[in-house]
């Protein structure tokens, strides 16, 4: 197998596995819901990044506060991965479900 074939695809971790922050918005709906919950988690994220960059250059504008980026974005993760964790526990995946 060349060594291409073997490579990850794009948003699989290292065993070919998809990551949590990946499926979990896509596995709580429906099936043909799925491609409006997937546009939706992409426009939070677009502000996200595009909002981060200008709040960090303020934060480094001042060397009192050049750490506070960091900080902000462990805390904004963790609550994030918290979050998703509360809201999807007791959901089981298609995938999981006995037929």
């Amino acid at each position: 197998m060349s060594p291409a074939a073997e490579s990850p695809k794009k948003g699989e971790d290292h065993q070919g596995r998809f990551g949590w922050d990946c499926t979990a918005p896509v596995a709580a709906v429906q099936p043909d819901e799925r491609s409006a919950a997937s546009g939706i988690t992409t426009v939070a994220r677009s502000v996200g990044a595009a909002t981060s960059p200008t709040l960090a250059g303020l934060c480094v504008a001042h060397p009192g506060t050049i750490s506070v980026p960091f900080f902000m974005a462990g805390g904004v993760k963790i609550l994030y991965n918290l979050l998703l964790y509360r809201a999807f526990v007791s959901h089981m995946p298609d995938s999981v479900r006995a037929p």
